[in-house]
């Protein structure tokens, strides 16, 4: 199991190691994040049709310093492609379903 370090909008450790976010052509951001990170846990497909969503209901509810195990993202993966079948499972991670907190 792979647990993310999120060290910002930019950059996250997999198991402690950094996770190569950008390319040649384009800079380390919050996009590139959230597609390097889908991308390693459920493949290119995967990373590509959800990392719009991945961004937006996981990475922005992620504070600084917070971690992330491969299991809570394969579990919010899953509720995003079947939300009937999977919701009892995510609700192990019903950390994400709440807003960001703020201030």
């Amino acid at each position: 199991m792979n647990k993310y370090r999120i060290l910002g909008s930019e950059a996250a450790l997999v198991n402690g190691e950094p996770l190569p976010v950008g390319g040649l052509e384009q800079p380390e951001n919050v996009n590139r994040l959230a597609f390097a990170i889908l991308n390693k846990e459920v493949g290119f497909d995967g990373a590509m049709r959800y990392s719009g969503g991945f961004r937006a209901g996981i990475l922005t509810r992620c504070p600084q310093g917070n971690e992330i195990s491969s299991d809570e993202i394969q579990e919010w993966y899953n509720f995003v492609r079947d939300p009937s079948k999977d919701l009892p499972g995510l609700l192990r991670t019903r950390r994400f379903l709440n807003p960001p907190v703020t201030g």
